[in-house]
């Protein structure tokens, strides 16, 4: 009788010590979890910030670009390029701030 009152109490003592693994471990994935989720955050507002610094960027050539057309009644090619690679720029920043809010 003493023996399965002793078996009785490990297998007892065993599911303790399995529960409390158990929730140490989902306490560390919950904590991973939530540095992960920071850290995506932190990456999608830098994303929106460089996002609007390119759009003013790309405003102010837009600007210069008017001004020169004004002025001479041509565009400069280089001011041109400088704007489509801002769009593209653009265009790439977007799209990984879709896949990250997917």
């Amino acid at each position: 009788m003493d023996m399965i009152e002793n078996l009785r109490e490990e297998i007892r003592k065993s599911f303790r010590e399995m529960e409390e693994k158990t929730n140490q471990k989902m306490q560390e994935i919950k904590e991973s979890q939530e540095n992960t989720i920071k850290q995506l955050k932190e990456t999608v507002q830098d994303l929106k910030t460089e996002i609007e610094t390119i759009k003013k960027t790309q405003t102010e050539g837009m600007l210069e670009v008017e001004k020169l057309s004004k002025q001479s009644g041509t565009t400069d090619a280089s001011i041109t390029d400088r704007i489509q690679e801002m769009e593209d720029r653009i265009s790439g920043v977007e799209a990984t701030l879709g896949e990250i809010d997917a």
